[in-house]
């Protein structure tokens, strides 16, 4: 690689940099990271309480297929 291509692709991964920080700051700004990261968890503790419960495979089920519909509370 040469010096221009390096310098070219430099500025280029520097540019990205700052473009993905301010999109960072924008949602930590609003709250999105953390009300993803939120939703994720509630989601993963509805999972685990499906999974341990007969939403998630009735007694006469065979196999270890997820229903097609299910309820949560």
């Amino acid at each position: 690689m040469d010096a221009v291509a390096a310098a070219v692709g430099g500025r280029i991964l520097r540019e990205l940099a700052v473009v993905l920080n301010r999109l960072a700051d924008a949602a930590d700004r609003v709250g999105a990271a953390h009300e993803t990261f939120d939703r994720y968890g509630v989601h993963l503790d509805t999972e685990r309480s499906a999974a341990d419960g007969d939403g998630w495979r009735g007694a006469g089920a065979a196999g270890s297929h997820r229903p097609t519909e299910r309820t949560t509370t």
